[in-house]
């Protein structure tokens, strides 16, 4: 099973600010358990899967929220899953950081990663997602196809 599972990427971002992306990043692969010899490849597929391979020697503390979760999914994208678990990736970001962080996790899920959601944004799980889960008091209320769901409630 190891390998299945991407880290989770909590609302609550999980980087060392004083460090530089790449610096993050190595440390989130060794801690993936991921060889040093593989490392650098994967640094080089998951920064540029994430859209950060640009900034890589930035300290983490002069990135923007939207900047820091894309970091955050890199992270969690390094040892190469078959699902991402994603727990409001979008929280607390501009438009144009939402936006950019909706390209990186459609082009993972249409490069074949599975992608699990949770999200408040009725928009965004009718954009990313195939199938949504409405949960009511804990429970699953209705599940299906975002478009569909959303007609038949406002119908």
């Amino acid at each position: 099973m190891a390998g299945f599972i991407g880290i989770r990427t909590p609302q609550e971002l999980a980087l060392y600010s004083h460090l530089t992306i790449r610096e993050n990043l190595e440390v989130f692969g060794c801690l993936s358990g991921i060889r040093r010899r593989d490392l650098c490849e994967r640094l080089d597929w998951a920064s540029k899967a994430s859209q950060v391979a640009e900034r890589l020697d930035e300290r983490v503390e002069h990135l923007s929220g939207g900047w820091k979760r894309r970091v955050n999914i890199a992270a969690a994208i390094l040892h190469r899953p078959a699902l991402l678990i994603l727990d409001e990736p979008t929280a607390g970001v501009d438009i144009e950081a939402r936006n950019r962080l909706h390209e990186v996790v459609a082009n993972l899920s249409r490069d074949g990663m599975g992608v699990l959601l949770t999200t408040h944004d009725l928009d965004q799980a009718e954009t990313l997602c195939s199938t949504v889960g409405l949960l009511q008091a804990g429970r699953l209320a209705l599940q299906g196809e975002p478009r569909r769901l959303i007609r038949d409630a406002f119908a």
